[in-house]
């Protein structure tokens, strides 16, 4: 169990949004607002990943699908023999 301080304006969101029907209590209402937050993290990193990505192209870093395979292959043979 974990108890959470909020400001006043917070406070009357939250219960704005639980008044409206849309929530059934306050604690759906953070979840809910937990759930976004982490979905916009993981949207943060997935384009961070294609950014460094794209840089890496740019800069000549790749490999061809062959070894991209065969190294990928190697890791799971090592990972799991």
């Amino acid at each position: 169990m974990m108890n959470v301080s909020l400001t006043p304006p917070l406070e009357n969101y939250i219960k704005a949004k639980v008044d409206s029907g849309m929530y059934a209590s306050a604690s759906e209402v953070i979840r809910a607002g937990l759930r976004a937050l982490r979905e916009q993290d993981l949207e943060t990193s997935i384009e961070a990943g294609i950014e460094r990505g794209l840089a890496d192209s740019d800069a000549g870093r790749t490999m061809s699908s062959d070894e991209c395979f065969d190294s990928v292959k190697a890791n799971l043979i090592k990972k799991y023999s």
